[in-house]
């Protein structure tokens, strides 16, 4: 949808001709462990001929093909990238199996690919400095027998092997059938990286393996010069299994000062499994009569899945301090664990087990009105519905309809959302119309566009949650730490068999526990309205003008809310004005949320989140402009400028429901979130090519040098607080949007003697910020500021080597690229910018300036940052440093 399509490179006009395509993925999560697996049918297009043909290719890179460190640092040392590897092998084949009748198509490609990644620490902000890492890092090991890995110099490794084959077998002349399947085993080993704001050790990160079979047969028939069919039936199974890098150890976060260290198991990933079987089918029929293109069919999925996810399942813990670690004191735990078994990690029977399916029938005519304008119309009605319900026991249900509910539903409207029910089936209609209109009736001038809705489709991760955080499979603990009121108070325990449940906190979670995840009794799956208009001039001497604009409006977006929050009743004082909640009455300076004030009580353990369709829906919109011009036959050029605006409520980019909602900047907490710029916003992009070819002898072949611009606009990010004075989650969180003081009145620093100095400091960082100098006496806007404009040219050089054997002809092709060849040319060149977590910790809040008399004017603390928001991309891929890429490919037949 608008939050998502913003950041795509140009724009093609809608195409009604084919009205049986619904797919308009609202996510970008399109691996299974994220999103929806199988989703739609898909078969291998290229077949074999009654001609032996293929090709064998291999491309290579390594640390000798690459430049040295991108930084702009005067006086830096600049190195090397570390040593690595990283290799393509690919093979295809096709031919007859019996002439004229049947055919092979066979492609395999084996990748294995190293992707090192540095970190300078002088651009970290925190407190500790090097000695203190390494100290830090000693103490683990000697002490807790665990290798947290490294922090600066790190390599991922994506390693994939791909095969797919395909039949083609020419029954009759009525009836021809295809038979494909299509294998992909791929690993991601990806160790965590380290940035401005935080330092992460490697083995903190994720490996992800995933194993996808796909079948597909597909039946076409041609009953005569009017009448075709074309029946098609696919199944998908895909195998997830994430886990952590390293040994089992608790998830460890330190604050450091306006900075983080982190360690230990990737907390999302110590129980996590998904396996996938999803059926397709398809059915169109084709009549053609006259002025007529009439095409009618139906098509369905039909999947069952089964999702284990128990977050955070070997323990979170986070320390205030480093010198509380190496005490074993932490503020806050968090852990979640299974109600039904006793099994740490995969392997435990608390997981989500349900089917989804969706039916779809379509209907279009394309209609030839004359020579030059044709008119395409069509309707597609869709059903998506969850034959399987949520696992609720009648101790899960009666708690809920008696205790929980009946509070919860006096502060927030529950849309008939109810513990283990998922939401009834929808019909959605979509209709849709096109034209396509040649002026001159030569093509020279092309005028076409259309109109339409399409339904979307949803990750399954995110319904799973609500078979997975029903109340009965998972339970869990998040505790903060007060002044008094923990009934035990844990120390840190680095055997993951042996952590904290709920007891241990004087808490009594059994059944139901942990969190609940709710969803809207009618409920819509999202979809969009997207209009697109478009002309295309040709003119004589062999310029091309396009242009092609396009709108896109969201209805049905998705909504998280946390419905087991109380509405805040408190507002801050002083310029920032904004809701929050109250600090605990037995210590009112404290700096953790406490779940029995803020939260309704209950057994939830302060997590209910209902999944709703929103009143505030996103739309994007975009335009593009693009010249060509090819010149003697030997020389193509064009450019391109195209500018997008994407604004949305909800991103929906992650795998949980909790993060949906709990990751989004806000003013006033999450539960007030607003339309808001986008993450991938496209703003301004340029995009241009020359590329040259020319045979200089016979049997040499083409020799082909290519440059490739693209300017870009920078990503967008927000400017947030370290630590929440809305608390609505906590006060360790970093979500707040910051309130941009425009003199020194509308700011309180919690250190007087040295206010002045510090307002004079942060008086010059906004005056010199190219967003926050607009936005003085107003709150800092989502997404509102952006990294700095990028530049780059890649560059390609080809030559190709034809032999002929035998009246066949043998291509060898040769390449290189230069990746950011602009970096190559001045190492000052081809900044590529990233933004960590698409936000940056301006200031810290402190505290309330006296919250026991009921003063809740917020106190901050700014030190100059020592790096910008952004940080210069390194390492070998999408990098501001060149790194080149040689490949060989051989061509037969």
């Amino acid at each position: 949808a608008s939050g998502t399509n913003g950041g795509q490179t140009g724009i093609s006009p809608i195409s009604i001709d084919a009205i049986e395509s619904f797919k308009v993925v609202i996510s970008p999560y399109e691996v299974s462990q994220s999103g929806f697996t199988g989703g739609g049918i898909n078969a291998i297009t290229r077949s074999g001929t009654n001609n032996l043909t293929g090709s064998a290719y291999l491309f290579t890179r390594n640390q000798n093909m690459a430049g040295k460190t991108p930084t702009d640092v005067e006086g830096a040392t600049r190195t090397k990238l570390a040593d690595f590897t990283a290799k393509t092998y690919g093979v295809r084949l096709g031919g007859p199996i019996i002439k004229d009748k049947v055919f092979f198509f066979v492609n395999a490609e084996i990748q294995r690919e190293e992707r090192p990644r540095t970190f300078e620490l002088a651009t970290y902000t925190g407190a500790s400095k090097g000695t203190d890492i390494e100290t830090l890092r000693k103490f683990v090991q000697e002490t807790h027998k665990y290798d947290v890995g490294t922090y600066e110099n790190i390599i991922a490794q994506v390693n994939s092997d791909k095969v797919s084959a395909r039949i083609d077998w020419n029954i009759n002349k009525t009836h021809k059938i295809s038979a494909s399947h299509r294998y992909t085993y791929g690993e991601s080993i990806s160790p965590s990286v380290s940035g401005s704001q935080s330092i992460n050790f490697s083995n903190g990160g994720i490996f992800f393996p995933s194993k996808t079979n796909s079948s597909s047969i597909e039946l076409k028939s041609i009953f005569s010069n009017t009448l075709s069919n074309s029946l098609l039936f696919g199944y998908t199974t895909v195998r997830d299994n994430r886990n952590p890098i390293g040994q089992n150890f608790p998830s460890v976060s330190i604050i450091d000062g306006t900075g983080r260290i982190n360690f230990g198991s990737e907390a999302f990933s110590t129980a996590n499994q998904l396996d996938s079987d999803v059926l397709t089918f398809q059915n169109k029929l084709q009549y053609y009569t006259g002025k007529h293109n009439i095409l009618a069919g139906i098509d369905g999925e039909f999947g069952s899945f089964y999702n284990l996810f128990i977050r955070q399942n070997f323990g979170v813990y986070q320390f205030a301090s480093v010198a509380d670690f190496y005490t074993g004191n932490p503020t806050r735990y968090d852990r979640s664990y299974s109600l039904v078994d006793n099994i740490i990690g995969d392997g435990s029977a608390a997981a989500a087990e349900f089917k989804s399916s969706r039916f779809g029938l379509f209907l279009s005519d394309k209609i030839d009105l004359n020579e030059k304008f044709s008119l395409t119309a069509g309707v597609r009605f869709d059903m998506n519905f969850f034959p399987s319900q949520p696992i609720v026991n009648d101790q899960a249900l009666t708690y809920w309809n008696n205790v929980a509910k009946p509070v919860i539903s006096q502060n927030y409207d529950l849309q008939g959302a109810e513990a283990g029910k998922m939401p009834d089936g929808q019909v959605t209609i979509s209709p849709r119309i096109g034209f396509n209109y040649d002026v001159n009736g030569d093509k020279s001038l092309i005028i076409r566009g259309g109109t339409g809705i399409f339904f979307g489709r949803i990750p399954m991760v995110w319904p799973g949650g609500v078979y997975s955080n029903s109340g009965a499979l998972i339970g869990g603990v998040g505790e903060n730490r007060p002044t008094a009121g923990w009934a035990n108070v844990p120390t840190f325990n680095p055997d993951v068999n042996k952590q904290y449940d709920a007891g241990f906190f004087g808490r009594t979670i059994a059944i139901p526990g942990g969190e609940l995840n709710l969803i809207a009794a009618d409920f819509n799956i999202p979809s969009i309205l997207r209009s697109s208009i478009g002309l295309e001039k040709s003119f004589t001497n062999g310029f091309k003008f396009t242009f092609e604009g396009m709108y896109t409006q969201n209805f049905n977006d998705l909504q998280y809310t946390n419905v087991n929050l109380q509405k805040p009743t408190l507002t801050t004082a002083g310029a920032d004005k904004r809701s929050i909640y109250a600090p605990t009455a037995n210590n009112p300076l404290r700096l953790d949320l406490d779940p029995n004030t803020n939260g309704i009580q209950n057994q939830y353990t302060n997590n209910v989140f209902l999944i709703t369709n929103s009143d505030i829906n996103g739309k994007s919109w975009n335009v593009t402009a693009q010249v060509e011009k090819t010149f003697f036959d030997d020389l193509s050029t064009s450019i391109a400028y195209t500018f997008g605006e994407s604004k949305i409520l909800n991103e929906v980019s992650s795998s949980q429901n909790s993060s949906q909602w709990r990751f989004i900047e806000s003013v006033n907490g999450r539960n007030a979130q607003e339309l808001s710029y986008s993450d991938f916003d496209l703003g301004h992009r340029f995009v241009g090519f020359a590329s040259y070819g020319k045979s200089y002898f016979d049997n040499l072949g083409k020799t082909t040098l290519t440059f490739f611009y693209t300017g870009q606009s920078g990503n967008r990010f927000s400017y947030v607080y370290n630590r929440s004075i809305v608390n609505d989650w906590g006060r360790t969180e970093a979500n707040d949007l910051i309130f941009v003081p425009a003199s020194k009145d509308q700011i309180v620093f919690t250190n007087a003697t040295t206010a002045d100095a510090q307002w004079t400091a942060l008086d010059k960082f906004i005056s010199e910020d190219e967003y926050l100098s607009t936005r003085r006496g107003q709150y800092a806007e989502r997404n509102g500021a952006r990294a700095p404009f990028q530049h780059s040219i890649d560059f390609k050089i080809m030559q190709d080597v034809n032999i002929k054997v035998g009246g066949k002809t043998h291509t060898f092709q040769f390449t290189f690229d230069v990746f950011n060849f602009t970096n190559l040319l001045n190492p000052k060149w081809g900044r590529q910018f990233f933004v960590n977590n698409d936000n940056f910790r301006l200031m810290t809040f402190d505290n309330f300036k006296n919250a026991a008399a009921g003063d809740y004017t917020p106190t901050f603390t700014f030190t100059t940052p020592t790096s910008t928001p952004w940080t210069i991309s390194d390492g070998a891929f999408n990098s501001s440093r060149w790194s080149g890429q040689l490949g060989l490919r051989y061509i037969f037949n």
